[in-house]
C-alpha cells in the first residue's frame, strides 16, 4: 500500500475488517497485520490457519502521525476451549479494559474494528464489540455472543481519538458506529430475505460539517 502524500515521520496504523468470505465447511479464521511501514507506505500481511479456506477479504486503514492527539491499540476475549464462548450457550459476554499509553487531554472518542477471529463453523455467525466507560485513561470493551455460537477467540483494534485538541491544530477527525438488524427495528430490510445480492443503505450525518469532502 502506497500512500498518495509521504509522511514526515513513520505513521502508526490502525486497521479492521471490512469483508470476509469463508468456505462455510471449516473454521472461521482470520488475521491481518500491517509490517514494513514506512513514511511512503506499508504491507498488509492476511493470514488463516488449520482447514480454513478464505474465499476474500477486505481491510479498512487509517495511517496517522503519531505526533497527533490518537492511539490505537488492540482488546481481545479469552482464546481457548475452556471459556464460555466455547463451552456455553445463549447469551454471553466477556469484558477487556483497555489502557492508552498516555493520558489524553480530553476525554476521547473511541472506535473499534474487528481484526482477529477464529469461530466454529456450523452455527451462525454471532458477535458484538462495545466500548464503555471511555476516561482519558483507558475503556471498557464488552464482546457478546449469543445463541449455539461458538468461539474459540476474536481480537478487536481500536482507535481513540481527541477531537478538541485536533480541532485546535485545525483538523476535523469524527469517528463513529452504525449498526442494523433484521428482527423489526429496520424498515425493508433486505439481507435476511432472498437470494442473490441485496442491498440496505444507510445515512450518517457528521455532527460538524467539514469543509471539503472528508476521508
Amino acid at each position: 500500500i502506497t500512500f498518495p502524500h509521504p509522511f514526515e515521520r513513520v505513521p502508526k496504523i490502525f486497521v479492521s475488517q471490512f469483508a470476509l468470505d469463508f468456505i462455510r465447511s471449516y473454521n472461521y479464521r482470520f488475521t491481518a497485520t500491517p509490517i514494513k511501514i514506512t513514511k511512503n507506505g506499508f504491507e498488509l500481511k492476511f493470514n488463516t490457519w488449520c482447514n480454513t479456506l478464505v474465499w476474500s477479504a477486505g481491510m479498512r486503514w487509517v495511517a496517522y502521525d503519531p505526533t497527533l492527539a490518537m492511539t490505537h491499540g488492540a482488546v481481545s476475549t479469552m482464546w481457548g476451549s475452556s471459556h464460555n464462548f466455547m463451552k456455553g450457550s445463549g447469551g454471553r459476554a466477556q469484558t477487556a479494559d483497555a489502557k492508552f499509553p498516555e493520558t489524553f487531554k480530553h476525554v476521547p472518542s473511541v472506535i473499534t474494528g474487528l481484526k482477529d477471529i477464529d469461530i466454529i463453523t456450523g452455527k451462525n455467525w454471532r458477535f458484538t464489540s462495545a466500548v464503555s466507560g471511555v476516561t482519558r485513561k483507558g475503556f471498557r470493551n464488552t464482546f457478546r455472543t449469543w445463541s449455539n455460537t461458538k468461539i474459540w477467540g476474536t481480537r478487536s483494534n481500536f482507535l481513540a481519538v481527541d477531537p478538541v485538541v485536533l480541532a485546535e491544530q485545525g483538523l476535523n477527525v469524527q469517528v463513529g458506529s452504525l449498526g442494523a438488524k433484521g428482527t423489526g427495528n429496520v424498515k425493508g430490510w433486505k439481507l435476511l430475505h432472498g437470494r442473490g445480492t441485496r442491498t440496505n443503505t444507510f445515512r450518517v450525518n457528521f455532527a460538524k460539517p467539514y469543509r471539503g469532502k472528508p476521508n
